[in-house]
Formats: C-alpha cells, structure tokens, sequence
C-alpha cells in the first residue's frame, strides 16, 4: 500500500471516506463526508463509522494512492 504525500487543509479530498489526518495535537483516521471532517479516531473502522462533525476542519491529510 502507497499511500499520497500531505495534502494541506487548504485541499479537500475528491472522494469521500477514510483519510489519515494530522492536526497539532496528533495522527489520527477521519472520515470525509464530502463536505466536511467527521471526529477523530485511532483506528479506520471506528472512523468509518463516525457521524459526528469534528471541530478540527483545518487538518492535513493523505489517502492511499491507487
């Protein structure tokens, strides 16, 4: 698995899902919902169940190339 380099907060991701996502405070896993960042968890399948908006929007990001 490659995965794509840090993307700015600036640059939202195309697709929804499961993106690596870091903020001062850490490293964790958010759901993109397509607008907009759902809570941060430590692992993916917790994250791909979140439905709750998180207060960090403004986080850096990777995916995983395909």
């Amino acid at each position: 698995m490659t995965l794509t380099e840090w993307y700015p907060p600036n640059i939202k991701p195309k697709r929804r899902g499961v993106y690596i996502t870091r903020h001062t405070n850490g490293i964790y896993f958010q759901r993109w919902t397509g607008t907009f960042w759902n809570v941060r968890h430590a692992t993916i399948e917790t994250a791909d169940k979140a439905i709750l908006r998180s207060r960090f929007q403004d986080v850096e990001w990777k995916g995983i190339k395909k």
